[in-house]
């Protein structure tokens, strides 16, 4: 460890950087004489007009200046002397984040006059630092554009290289380029504010529960950068999202806000099936409070910012009687009153429900110009959040209440920045961090087991959240950042220095209380009956019938509990703790070639490295990895050991070459490196707890006793394994020796050009080459050494059958005593690419209109959508096994994306001002796959397995092999369910194409989503002791196109669930196994599904913000 220590102070003396975010603006130019020679030694001085802050310097011997961690903002006033010339002043010149402002001057002998000048509009895009493909958002278009949720993903979606998909547990997802939405960096003022643990889909700290980290309040602005060939910005694949937060300035200034939100400012049931009505939502209520404060310690000197927010939220998650399209509808009440009267145990509903979070924040900033060369910012930012998640029923699943996971969460961000300016030639940017993230996802209701029913085709869920059961998270994170600037000439040299040190404790037992998998929901209430028999008496009708010398029922049943000491919930002693750091370093020339060309170049060095070993199995050097070393390169992993501290070198060169004639701007850009993302800790974490020595799991199936207390849950010793046999079990998890980080070669090309009218047209592309992501193989099966009979003959692991006639997932396995072998290892193949036009028009203040087209796509072999290494295994859909998945099509593939937006500004009488905003979203559904239900007994890939193995389209119908099933108390016949299936393959255009052939891996989408947004803005304003007062009344309207509908009588603004997976057939058995028939039997239930839109009809998304039922959010702000 200590050499490592070394090696990182080493570094860090040296300039080295592993990634950072951006926090500042520049000012760079070139000073000339009316003859056009340079000036060298003119003073220039720009002064940040709302808090006196002045940034000085001179021009060298080119006549060239550059000003570098300007506060972003403004206006500024720059002014620029040299004796013997006229002065020349500019005002009002806005600074966006992460730009540098040029600003090339010839000034005039002292005899002339020279007026300020006002800066133009637009420059944000006529950049001459801007090479690769990223957005700036500024402080009007924040204000200006639509939001209900006020969360960073409200403003991601206007880039057009974006996607957000909400999640209805964990905030909305961002993909960025077509990539992992894990595999994103958000910096806030330049520090680290990823999750880096990977728990959460939008990537924050915090985001599990849904929440923000900072309020939006607190925000001056964002940049999203997606291909910057600025070395400085790294630790990313997809985009980086940087936000600077709001500084207080000579002028005490403020303001107090509150939004609503409820039942009726939403609208009906956005798409009712057939025979249901349209309702509202049951009451609910969101509400937001706030305010912020900003102003001067001392004038000129010293500043302070403060906000805090405060937000009460209630998300109805709704259920519609009839949608369901399991068999079992009409028992559900039975359920429910079975456990209640038998075991004193209330699942609660499972009918409408609702997540609620309660989330406060606090942000506290000081900034402090010590003096003209240094400049010092702090800020402390504390968010406690608690949600409590009540998972909705739907047309594939119902879940009761006793599902809900309650999640608080507990963060503290600080960070410390210092700028400096060292002389003309020289400047220093330090920024020091610490984070404390807190999680502990728990259970809501009394201790119970986890039950899963399958029916039919739906499944229902009742019990615990599996895996909340035990679960807890804790995180420290130091950060230290430097940047060294030298400017020299046309150049301006960068070395950085960034270390990273993360202490992390994960406690992580899944299924802890037990989870049980019924085939129907007779075998689970005969289970039932038969554990309250056990006493002696029962009371239902249900029971009765089966009397009191009922027998439990088959069932699959799986627990995971501790190795080290205590075993259930959150008392588990079993926790995965490590140490990690990264560190790098970089060095980076911009070159100012000429007045037009201006070229990056640069090349980093990064290690990221984890320290802790984790614990292994005495034997496993001795029996299983011999074992699975017959059958498998390991690749150097060994149990015991973390992937070794790799060098990775990232080289990037960018360029902006101004086309700019005849007064009509334009701008060539582009570039090409390499980026290096991060791994989420979550998966290599998985090697502490999952080694065969801290967590163990039982996987049984047959006849299983129903324990409805987990303090008394089944354990090894109930399966007739001594405790002494119990180490080595559960799960391995190990990394190959030389394991990469996710790393891409990007590379993009820009034009920006001024059309007539001053309209603004952009056409960008980029390409993205996947050079190393994660590849996840079970090692612990034996080969496949069988093949399905019929024209279906894909490969399959039949080891053993049970007497259901279906393969014996365990006896595929190298060693039983672990129930896989997760090998983490990388691919290089992967895709993606992009193309975008736009068109943008500022008319004055008055009115700003954009409308931009994207086609993008994305192809992966493990888009690493889980927070498990087994799942990321697991959950890919196939057709020759899990262990030898191809390339195909992304989850993240965007596909065609239209952006509009339109904003129009009126001032009446110098009082009033209204803003009204439309954002036009028109985007391609999401990718998903066609499967087979319960094909992990087709398969046999392990007791690990899942239903993911793609379906077989038949030429027709009649080649598969059908068994009669009873449903309503009709039985359905093979011939009346193959007639079904050839109507829905008839009525499917992807599947009718696929006829004898597979179902392709996210082979198709959901449908094409159209969504107009509205924001309406009221303010009333006057002045008084020569401050402006401001009431603001704002109206946003999520889904406007829905509304319209509504009001129109037509199903506008319908946006749809992802199904990931879409079982066509359910596996019921082999036809005769034991003599080597190994056709698959299977049912076909979808029988009231007719066309492909009958499949999305129950799918409508119709939860959270993102949904497809209008909603509005009214806010009343006051600022002074």
């Amino acid at each position: 460890m200590r050499r490592y220590l070394l090696l990182g102070l080493l570094f860090l003396v040296a300039g080295v950087a592993y990634g950072q975010g951006v926090t500042t603006s520049a000012l760079r130019g070139v000073v000339r004489d009316e003859q056009g020679e340079p000036l060298p030694g003119a003073n220039v001085v720009a002064t940040h007009m709302p808090s006196g802050t002045q940034y000085g310097t001179a021009t060298n011997v080119d006549g060239v200046f550059f000003i570098p961690n300007m506060r972003v903002g403004g206006p500024y006033q720059v002014r620029i002397t040299f004796v013997g010339y006229q002065p020349y002043v500019r005002e009002n010149i806005m600074l966006r984040l992460g730009e540098t402002f040029v600003l090339n001057v010839r000034l005039e002998p002292q005899v002339a006059e020279l007026e300020a000048v006002e800066v133009v509009a637009a420059a944000g895009v006529f950049d001459a630092t801007r090479t690769g493909v990223g957005v700036n958002l500024d402080e009007t278009r924040i204000n200006t554009a639509p939001t209900v949720g006020r969360d960073l993903a409200d403003f991601v979606r206007l880039v057009p290289q974006a996607y957000v998909e909400n999640d209805d547990d964990d905030g909305p997802a961002i993909s960025i380029a077509g990539q992992n939405n894990r595999y994103n960096a958000i910096f806030i003022d330049g520090a680290v504010n990823n999750d880096v643990f990977g728990l959460s889909a939008q990537g924050t700290n915090g985001g599990q529960t849904g929440a923000t980290p900072i309020s939006l309040d607190a925000i001056e602005q964002f940049q999203i950068n997606i291909s910057p060939y600025d070395v400085t910005q790294s630790g990313f694949t997809g985009g980086a999202i940087n936000a600077v937060t709001r500084s207080g300035t000579n002028r005490y200034e403020g303001s107090v806000y509150y939004f609503l939100r409820n039942e009726m400012l939403a609208g009906l049931t956005p798409k009712p099936l057939p025979g249901q009505r349209r309702e509202r939502l049951p009451d609910f209520i969101n509400q937001r409070y706030g305010f912020r404060l900003g102003g001067p310690i001392l004038r000129n000197k010293l500043f302070f910012f403060v906000n805090a927010e405060l937000l009460r939220s209630e998300t109805p998650q709704p259920y519609v009687p009839g949608e369901y399209l399991g068999e079992s509808a009409h028992r559900l009440d039975e359920i429910r009153t079975v456990l209640r009267e038998e075991l004193g145990y209330d699942p609660g509903t499972y009918g409408t429900k609702a997540a609620t979070l309660d989330d406060n924040k606090l942000l506290v900033r000081l900034d402090w110009n010590i003096n003209p060369q240094h400049k010092l910012s702090a800020r402390l930012s504390y968010s406690a959040s608690d949600n409590r998640d009540e998972f909705d029923s739907g047309p594939f699943q119902i879940v009761f209440l006793d599902r809900t996971e309650v999640f608080p969460n507990r963060t503290l961000f600080t960070t410390v920045e210092l700028n400096s300016v060292l002389g003309t030639s020289y400047a220093n940017k330090l920024i020091v961090g610490y984070t404390r993230v807190r999680d502990d996802r728990d259970i809501d209701r009394q201790p119970f087991p986890t039950v899963n029913i399958e029916d039919g085709q739906g499944d229902i869920l009742l019990g615990p959240e599996p895996f909340s059961t035990a679960n807890m998270l804790n995180q420290d994170i130091f950060t230290i950042t430097n940047n060294f600037n030298w400017f020299k000439g046309r150049h301006t040299f960068t070395l950085g220095a960034h270390f990273e040190y993360y202490n992390i404790a994960n406690l992580f037992i899944p299924f802890n209380f037990g989870w049980y998998f019924y085939d129907s929901v007779d075998d689970f209430l005969q289970s039932v009956c038969a554990a309250s028999a056990r006493d002696g008496q029962v009371v239902t009708p249900t029971c009765q019938a089966y009397g009191l010398d009922v027998e439990p029922a088959s069932a699959f049943f799986q627990r995971g509990f501790s190795l080290v000491g205590s075993d259930i919930g959150d008392e588990a002693d079993n926790i995965g703790a490590f140490k990690a750091f990264q560190i790098g370093f970089y060095v980076q020339d911009e070159y100012q070639v000429n007045d037009r060309l201006r070229v990056t170049a640069g090349l980093r060095f990064d290690i990221p490295k984890i320290t802790t070993r984790p614990r292994y199995a005495p034997d496993v050097f001795d029996t299983t990895i011999p074992a699975v070393s017959q059958y498998y390169d390991l690749e150097g992993a060994r149990p015991g050991q973390t992937p070794r501290a790799l060098l990775y070198i990232s080289p990037r060169i960018g360029f902006n070459y101004d086309l700019s004639s005849n007064g009509r701007r334009a701008q060539l850009r582009g570039g090409a490196g390499i980026f290096l993302g991060r791994v989420p800790f979550v998966w290599p974490g998985g090697m502490f707890l999952n080694n065969g020595v801290n967590t163990g799991f039982i996987f049984r199936g047959g006849p299983v006793e129903f324990r409805p207390d987990p303090r008394n849950a089944l354990s090894p010793v109930d399966f007739g394994i001594s405790p002494d046999a119990l180490i080595p079990s559960g799960r391995l998890e190990i990394f190959a020796r030389n394991f990469r980080y996710p790393r891409v070669f990007r590379t993009s090309l820009g034009l920006d050009y001024e059309l007539p009218y001053g309209i603004i047209a952009t056409i960008e592309g980029q390409f993205t080459k996947t050079l190393n992501n994660i590849l996840v193989k079970n090692i612990n099966l034996k080969p496949q050494n069988a093949q399905l009979s019929g024209p279906d003959n894909r490969p399959i692991y039949a080891y053993g059958f049970d007497r259901r006639g279906r393969v014996d997932r365990r006896a595929s396995l190298i060693d039983s005593r672990y129930s896989s072998i997760m090998l983490a290892t990388n691919t290089s193949k992967g895709y993606t690419y992009d193309f975008t036009i736009q068109l943008q028009k500022e008319f004055g203040r008055t009115l700003y209109a954009s409308l931009s087209y994207t086609y993008g796509d994305a192809f992966a072999v493990n888009d690493g959508t889980s927070s498990q290494i087994v799942s990321l295994w697991r959950y890919n859909e196939h057709v020759r096994g899990a262990n030898n998945i191809g390339l195909a099509r992304s989850d993240f593939s965007i596909g065609h994306r239209i952006l509009g937006q339109l904003t129009y500004r009126r001032t009446f009488f110098n009082r009033l001002a209204t803003t009204i905003t439309l954002f036009y979203t028109g985007e391609s559904g999401r990718p998903f796959s066609y499967t087979i239900g319960r094909s992990r007994y087709m398969i046999g890939e392990g007791p690990e397995s899942r239903d993911v193995a793609l379906f077989y389209v038949p030429r027709n119908a009649n080649e598969l092999v059908f068994k009669p099933y009873t449903s309503g108390g009709r039985t359905i016949t093979p011939e009346e369910q193959a007639a079904a299936l050839e109507a829905f393959i008839e009525g499917n255009p992807y599947l009718r194409k696929r006829r004898g052939k597979y179902a392709e891996r996210n082979g198709d989408r959901t449908p094409f989503e159209s969504v107009l947004d509205l924001k309406i803005a009221q303010e009333v304003f006057t002045n008084i002791g020569g401050r402006r007062h401001k009431v603001e009344l704002t109206l946003d309207i999520f889904n406007f196109t829905n509304l319209l509908g509504e009001l129109f009588g037509a199903e506008w603004g319908i946006r749809y669930n992802r199904p990931f997976q879409y079982a066509v057939v359910q596996f019921e058995e082999f036809r005769d196994p034991e003599n080597g028939d190994l056709t698959p039997v299977y049912t076909f239930r979808l029988l009231d599904i007719k066309s492909k839109q009958d499949i999305f009809d129950r799918l409508v998304k119709d939860f959270g913000t993102y949904s497809s039922r209008w909603q509005m959010q009214l806010g009343l702000r006051y600022t002074f």
